[in-house]
């Protein structure tokens, strides 16, 4: 908003808005309001029309070379419901705030020439402005928000930037939009490896190496498959990233608008649906990905019977609450009785090593992980695996792309491939 309040003027007397640029300083906009008014019309001799030139809030009445933007002003009229101050936060918006035409021209599959063609923009004018060489005008906004879908605020919007990971104080990091949300990512080396970081987060200062347009999904859970349609979806100019998360904070996190997608695995499919719907609410799709095996890991040396793992000498390793691995164990509990545990951070992986350096006797985890290490396993049950996200996301022509990936033929074979995974054909979808 400008700095200085402006008049405010019942639409039902504006005549004429107009957007006018300076031609000495193409990003200082100068906007031109005709207007009628029983004050100012009795010092127009009723029959003239008074005419305002604001520039960031402040009264302007020559010294500018200016043109004006064709088409403005029946546009305007019709977007804007009350004041000029909702005309000049649109401005600014524009003049101010990052675009977003790249990024919601990759979700809609098009290139620039194809943008071009649908909004009557020069594809050179349209890659100056997702470069931010160029700043366009509100009729260019106003285009290019009409041929992408969208409104005007959704592509010129200010950010907020929120930072994901509790404890991230400094160093490389990926970017996501989610909602209106610009989200900052702590990315380990593994991530490094194949993910070029988009900046440094440094002495309480953010630094860009690259502000990158390219289409960022984020998932939050505990199956490691999913980093497979990852490497694939980096040909397709997609970045689609899997974070470690347990099952309620993956929930936690997809309701507070940091992530995109949380993997839960609370028991059955009815349980996982029941735990998602109690949680979030309405307004979310569930997806039934895979089924696996979840049971007890035992170090090497360690009886693989059930009777012998209520003995006092037998330390388990347990993961935090809120995860599937977890629940199993309470289950587990119950039925030995009083046992010896101590609790550790991470997923499956992290337990699967630690039993197999020594550091406890038995934990509950999958067979995949307990075959990864050597370990020995005990079956206890078979957790159904879903996905959820926000059901607006569908609409997302990026979004779609992921959810294609996790039907195809070659990613549902690599899971049946795993010990301890069933797959069906195709994706279970349920709508909470």
């Amino acid at each position: 908003m400008p700095p200085t309040k402006l008049p405010k003027i019942e639409p039902s007397v504006i005549t004429t808005i107009k957007l006018l640029f300076s031609l000495e300083n193409y990003k200082t906009p100068i906007l031109a309001v005709s207007y009628k008014g029983e004050k100012h019309c009795r010092k127009a001799n009723e029959q003239r029309k008074t005419t305002r030139h604001f520039n960031r809030g402040r009264l302007f009445s020559k010294g500018f070379l200016i043109t004006p933007s064709k088409g403005i002003t029946a546009v305007l009229e019709s977007m804007l419901e009350d004041t000029i101050d909702n005309i000049l936060a649109l401005l600014y918006n524009i003049l101010d705030m990052k675009n977003r035409v790249k990024e919601y021209r990759l979700k809609r599959g098009l290139s620039q020439e194809e943008l071009s063609k649908l909004c009557g923009i020069p594809r050179t004018t349209i890659s100056a402005i997702e470069s931010g060489k160029a700043v366009p005008s509100v009729d260019y906004a106003i285009k290019l928000s009409k041929a992408l879908g969208c409104s005007v605020e959704e592509l010129f919007v200010s950010e907020e930037i929120s930072f994901f990971l509790e404890g991230f104080r400094e160093g490389p990091f990926i970017s996501s939009r989610v909602g209106h949300k610009k989200v900052l990512y702590s990315i380990d080396s593994k991530i490094a490896t194949f993910l070029p970081p988009d900046g440094i987060y440094q002495n309480g200062q953010i630094k860009w190496f690259e502000r990158r347009h390219i289409p960022t999904y984020i998932f939050v859970g505990c199956d490691t498959s999913l980093h497979i349609i990852s490497y694939k979806l980096i040909a397709k100019n997609i970045r689609f990233i899997p974070f470690y998360a347990s099952s309620e904070k993956a929930l936690k996190l997809l309701k507070k608008g940091y992530v995109h997608l949380a993997g839960v695995h609370l028991g059955t499919l009815e349980e996982n649906l029941r735990k998602i719907k109690g949680y979030l609410g309405e307004g979310y799709t569930v997806l039934k990905v895979f089924s696996w095996e979840e049971g007890i890991m035992l170090r090497e040396g360690i009886s693989k019977t059930f009777k012998e793992l209520n003995k006092r000498e037998i330390l388990w390793l347990v993961r935090e609450r809120g995860t599937g691995s977890r629940k199993v164990f309470e289950e587990l509990s119950a039925e030995l009785g009083s046992v010896n545990y101590r609790e550790i951070t991470g997923g499956h992986r992290e337990l699967a090593f630690s039993l197999k350096n020594g550091f406890g006797d038995a934990g509950v985890g999958t067979k995949f992980f307990a075959y990864e290490y050597g370990l020995g396993f005990l079956s206890v049950k078979k957790e159904d695996y879903c996905i959820c996200y926000r059901q607006e996301l569908e609409e997302d022509e990026g979004f779609s792309v992921i959810l294609t990936g996790l039907m195809e033929r070659s990613y549902r074979e690599f899971l049946k491939s795993l010990p301890g995974y069933y797959v069906n054909s195709g994706l279970e979808k349920f709508v909470v």
